[in-house]
């Protein structure tokens, strides 16, 4: 949010990524050279950052503190059988600025997306992040997981999916009293599981925390387990399609508007 002359906050400054695609068409019998696909393929696409908000010199110099980003980030191959083979990397980096330093370990995700999209397997990694600040730190052992999904109905995807969060370390000096603080989240799981019986669907999903420890008292570990069954799926099915469609023709990403037009689709 900007503010106003009078020091109120009343506008909200819209910020904007822009993409370049880059396609190849085929049929390629071999791929193509610097791809991260191989093998035949009908297209393959590049993807790479080219801007970001409305000041280019903002986006020029962020490229020059880390160079990789202009490189492309996203390969995707169109395979013979229409399946969609993709891989997301986003370079580790370092960037230190007025007085804080940020150490980024990156991120990958690989994913296969089946003909007509019916399947989509696929897995995800963000390794270790780092935030060292005058008053205090933050080490995050970041996420890693992995989902084998089906659609059952247009829009419904059902299947199994996990996601492992790993510990993270804070430590701070606090304002009154100038002392450390110092706080440990322990990592934690989340497993699901879904499936369809006709139209009816069924969902578990369980939670497995391992602990919050503060100034040396723990809370934990828990675990949370939750169970659905006979929901409507064709329901859930149109509901998926109308939310697409509602983010589709919105010209704006305002929570506030999103919110009033999505509360009609859950009621």
């Amino acid at each position: 949010q900007s503010p106003s002359e009078d020091g109120q906050e009343n506008a909200e400054d819209a910020v904007s990524f822009v993409f370049e695609h880059t396609f190849r068409h085929g049929p390629l019998p071999l791929g193509a050279s610097g791809q991260q696909t191989s093998g035949p393929a009908l297209a393959l696409v590049e993807t790479r950052l080219v801007s970001f908000s409305a000041d280019e010199e903002d986006f020029e110099k962020l490229l020059a503190e880390i160079p990789a980003l202009a490189e492309p980030f996203a390969f995707s191959k169109i395979a013979l059988d229409g399946s969609v083979q993709s891989r997301v990397t986003i370079p580790a980096f370092e960037n230190q600025s007025e007085g804080n330093l940020v150490r980024w370990g990156g991120f990958t995700l690989e994913s296969q997306a089946g003909p007509d999209l019916k399947t989509l397997v696929g897995t995800f990694d963000m390794p270790k992040m780092e935030l060292i600040m005058a008053d205090g730190r933050l080490t995050w052992n970041g996420i890693s997981g992995r989902f084998d999904l089906a659609e059952t109905l247009p829009m419904l995807y059902v299947g199994t999916s996990q996601a492992s969060f790993g510990v993270m370390d804070m430590s701070f000096i606090d304002k009154q009293s100038g002392q450390l603080k110092t706080m440990q989240m322990k990592g934690f799981e989340v497993a699901s599981d879904s499936s369809v019986d006709g139209t009816l669907v069924r969902y578990e999903q369980t939670l497995e925390f391992g602990g919050v420890t503060v100034e040396g008292e723990t809370f934990g570990p828990g675990v949370l387990e939750i169970e659905m069954n006979n929901l409507d799926g064709e329901a859930l099915s149109s509901f998926q399609g109308q939310v697409q469609d509602l983010y589709r023709d919105s010209d704006s990403f305002n929570p506030e508007e999103l919110v009033g037009r999505m509360l009609p689709l859950y009621l």
